[in-house]
Parts: C-alpha cells; structure tokens; sequence
C-alpha cells in the first residue's frame, strides 16, 4: 500500500473510532481505586457537558458538531453546547481572525517580493524544435518553502524526458540548480481542484509512442511517483478534469456526443456514470461544494450548423447520483475554467482573449441571476489560477494583455464584486523588451501567497522564463 493509501486508511481509522462506541474504557472504582471494566457499572457519558463516567473528560467519545467560523470554529456533542470562541482583529497569515468567514479582507496588499527565475536555461535541447517552452509551472509547498515543477513542450521534435523541478526557500531563493525529475515524458500538468496543494497529486498525460496516457502523479523534490495509471481510466485516457470532494476522486472524460464520469478513492475501484449528450458536447468543468457534498459538471456546447452555443450544468453528488439532470443555459462562455462556490450558488469567471474577463452570478442549477458583469483585465494567456479565502471570497491571479509590464492579484467578494488590487510587475525578456505572462499557479502557504508563471518570450530559440514571486498583506 502507498503512503498516499496508508494516510486515507489512518484517516478513516480515526474517524471510525471518533463516532463509535467506546471499547474497553476503564473508569476509577470509589470503592477499590483501581480500574474497572466500564461495560459493568460505570454510568455512560452522555450529551451534557459533564463528565458523566467519571474520567476526568467531558462529552468524549460522542459525534460532534461545529460551530463559529475560522479562528473561533468550536466543537461540542450538542450545538447547544457549541460556544464558538471570540474574534480578534484581522491579521495577515491566510486566517479568519475576526470569524466573519472572510480571509485577510480589507487588509492591502504588501510589498511583493522579487520575481525569482528559477528555470535558468534547463532543458533547451537541441533536439527538440520546441523544447526549450516550459509551460504548467506547478507550486507545491514545503516546510521551509515551495518546491516548484514545470515541463517542456515537446511538439515538433524527438520526445524528450521534460518534468523539471527546483526547490525554493521561505524567501524564494532557489536551493541548488534545476533537476530532471523523471525520464518519463509529459504532456501539461494539472492541479487536481478540491486538492490541498501540499498532496503533490497532479494529473497528467504521458507520451509513450504515439499515444497519450492518463496519469495521477505525486510530484515533489524526491522525483515522480505514479499513484494510478491508465488502467484506472480506460475507455477515458484523456479525461480531461479532476475535483476531490470528500475522500473521493471524481473525473469526467467528454468530447463529442460522450461524457463518462468516475468516481472512486484512490486504489480502489471506481463507481461510473454514463451521460446522454447532443453530438455538439464538447470539454466540461468538474467543480466542487465539499459542504454541500455535491459537485457541478459544466459543459460547453457548439451548434456550428445552427450557429448557436450554450452551457449546460449537471448537478451530483460525489458517487454520481444526479440531483438535477443536464440543463441548457443561455449563458455562453468561451472557457468553462472558473466557478466559485457562493452562498447564493455560483460566480462564474470568463477570461477571453482579447475580451478580457467577464462574471455572471449563477443559481445551484447553473441558471444566471444577475447580468454578465465586464472586469477592468485584458488577458493574454488564461487560464486564470485562484485561492479560496473563505466566504466566497477569492484571490485571483490574472495575466495582463501581451505584452506587459505587469500582471494582477485581485480579491473578489461573493457577489462578484472587486474588493481590491494590486499589480506584479514582470521582468523584462532578455531583449528588455516588454514580457508577458502565462500559465499561472497561485497557492497560499503560511502567512504568504506564492504565484508562478512563465515568461512566454523566447529570442532566437533561448529558453523562455519560469518565475517564482511570493507576497503577503499589510496588518493593522
């Protein structure tokens, strides 16, 4: 069994012997003072805040619920019981001090650190027409800092071993030079959603011959381990989104008139879901409510006889049993890339180039309930990468128009609304002309956030950049 699989079955020990029965509890005896079996005469401890059998605990052993939010979050047997703790002023560190549900808000932006190259010209072979791209930079944190990993195209030339790491400090300065992580050969990277950055667990395709393989890679400075493989996939190699609710991996494979949708824990087998589409379905979104237990499928449709287009939202729980069947929206989206869970429902992001980006507030169904709203952003290269901060509120990294001096961090508020901003600039390209940036990755980790993207200009074939950049905000 994997570590990955050692940890699901210590987490599910744990929760088993959380909402159990007690076994074997011993209790002092006021006659002998010396343990006796419980299971004889020792009362039960019950839902009471007191400390019925006598063992010094109170309410132990019993299911609990929680109340209060983020740092005054409490638990007790009985939200009768449940007294959440008292807030205090908001501080830096990716934390819900004062317990309104929101993370760091209305606190400004500080002073971003410099924009780190990590990349330093690894991997330009010359072989290889167009392996000195990077692209996916992926951010994974460390206790000391963030491991970052990326990969190199390998279009147009001789396939080339191409997942390249390095790690980083808590100060973003790069500890030892790049490193060739696998000779395996892969084709993007992909953070799976609902997924803490920390897993290391990315999806991938692999480049074997001439086909493309599915694949769940555990990615971090030791190298590439492979958590499942095609096998687990079958009549859906290129499944092309990922979301975790709950203890469960759920995937959907679509293309024209198919979509399949699995659901399974890691190594084991998988549930499967067959979905009834139009010949015009094209790629979907999986995205998650892991308090509701439900996820969203959304689908982009294209009509080109009728000329028409239209999204579609499907509505399951995390074993696919459909709450609301497949519907047709007028809203129309080019990219299904961004859904942020509201208490309201849905804020749908849409990053076109050159349109810029656009939101719409969406009910549970996936049905508009307000208007589609335009953002002051020019995108060059989305999609765009995002932090929850709680609440419905969220950190959006966003790349400007190409070229740029800068790209944005944004926070957004649950009705969509603009809470704040502030720009990063980018480096120049080796020419010291203007740069721009693309395929971003935005984690929080400690009191930071940490972004990456790379530098898409190249002169004359030299490798483009991979940038590493950490920032935080401002305390009262």
């Amino acid at each position: 069994m994997s570590s990955f699989d050692g940890r699901w079955a210590a987490t599910l020990t744990l929760f088993v012997v959380a909402c159990g029965a007690r076994t074997e509890l011993e209790v002092a005896s006021e006659d002998l003072g010396s343990p006796v079996d419980a299971s004889v005469d020792a009362p039960l401890e019950r839902c009471d805040g007191l400390d019925d059998d006598g063992d010094g605990r109170i309410d132990e052993g019993l299911p609990t619920v929680d109340c209060g939010l983020g740092a005054c979050r409490r638990s007790a047997c009985d939200l009768a019981l449940c007294v959440p703790g008292a807030p205090s002023m908001e501080a830096c560190g990716g934390g819900d001090d004062d317990c309104d549900g929101l993370v760091d808000e209305g606190l400004p932006f500080g002073e971003l650190g410099p924009a780190v190259e990590v990349r330093e010209g690894a991997g330009g072979y010359d072989r290889c027409g167009t392996c000195s791209w990077a692209k996916d930079p992926i951010l994974i944190p460390r206790g000391d800092g963030v491991f970052v990993t990326w990969n190199h195209g390998i279009y147009g030339g001789e396939e080339i071993p191409n997942i390249w790491g390095r790690s980083l400090d808590d100060e973003a300065r790069p500890i030892g030079p790049p490193e060739l992580l696998s000779e395996r050969v892969q084709l993007g990277g992909q953070r799976i959603r609902g997924l803490e950055p920390e897993a290391g667990l990315l999806f991938a395709s692999e480049r074997v011959g001439s086909d493309d393989r599915a694949r769940i890679w555990r990615v971090g400075p030791d190298g590439v381990e492979e958590v499942e493989g095609d096998g687990a996939f079958e009549r859906c190699p290129r499944a092309n989104t990922f979301t975790f609710v709950g203890d469960r991996l759920v995937s959907a494979c679509t293309g024209r008139g198919m979509a399949t949708l699995r659901s399974r824990r890691i190594g084991e087998e998988p549930i499967e879901l067959e979905l009834e589409v139009d010949d015009m379905f094209y790629g979907a979104v999986l995205h998650g409510r892991p308090e509701e237990g439900e996820l969203l499928l959304a689908s982009y449709h294209v009509d080109t006889d009728l000329d028409e287009r239209w999204m579609s939202f499907t509505r399951l729980t995390p074993t696919l049993e459909v709450i609301q069947p497949m519907t047709r929206t007028d809203a129309i989206y080019t990219r299904a890339e961004l859904a942020f869970p509201t208490p309201e429902g849905w804020l749908w992001w849409r990053a076109s180039w050159p349109d810029g980006v656009q939101g719409q507030r969406l009910d549970f169904g996936g049905q508009p309930i307000a208007d589609l709203e335009p953002y002051p952003f020019r995108v060059s290269n989305p999609p765009l990468a995002h932090v929850a901060l709680g609440g419905g509120t969220h950190l959006v990294a966003i790349p400007a128009g190409n070229p740029a001096d800068t790209y944005s961090l944004v926070r957004i508020g649950p009705q969509g609304e603009l809470l704040d901003q502030t720009d990063a600039a980018i480096p120049p390209n080796p020419g010291g002309e203007a740069d721009f940036a693309a395929h971003f990755d935005l984690i929080a980790h400690g009191d930071e956030y940490w972004t990456a993207w790379i530098g898409s200009y190249a002169e004359d074939g030299e490798p483009n950049h991979v940038h590493v950049q950490r920032f935080g905000c401002v305390s009262p």
